[in-house]
């Protein structure tokens, strides 16, 4: 393994991910993950992008003027399945609920072989 460039911040190069807090993975979600039974981890930076990439890394951009929180769907690489997303405009990054990574960043995803989509549907709020 190559060492961390200077400047330059890794979990690798200060022995690995950091136990964290709530607060701080809130603040940060493409930094953080989460672990059932262990709590919340700091990687120090967004997980790095692939150096052979599927996407040009804007396939997974959502239209111009969506907002945080925002629920979009998202094509699998290389398929017609599509996952739901709440956009994290502060990060440009997408988070899927339940997942170990809070957020990954949309040039992540297309890199990757994501796609945008389209919005998801409102959730509604009426009594059944």
């Amino acid at each position: 393994m190559s060492p961390a460039k200077p400047g330059r911040h890794s979990a690798r190069s200060h022995g690995g991910p950091r136990p964290s807090s709530q607060a701080l993975a809130g603040a940060s979600k493409t930094t953080h993950s989460f672990h059932i039974g262990l709590g919340y981890f700091d990687h120090l930076t967004p997980p790095p992008l692939p150096t052979v990439r599927r996407g040009l890394g804007h396939e997974c951009d959502p239209p111009q003027g969506t907002s945080d929180g925002e629920r979009h769907l998202l094509f699998a690489p290389g398929s017609t399945a599509v996952l739901e997303f709440a956009w994290v405009a502060r990060e440009r990054a997408w988070e899927r609920p339940r997942g170990i990574r809070l957020a990954f960043t949309a040039a992540y995803l297309a890199a990757h072989g994501w796609r945008y989509a389209r919005a998801a549907e409102p959730v509604s709020t009426a009594p059944v």
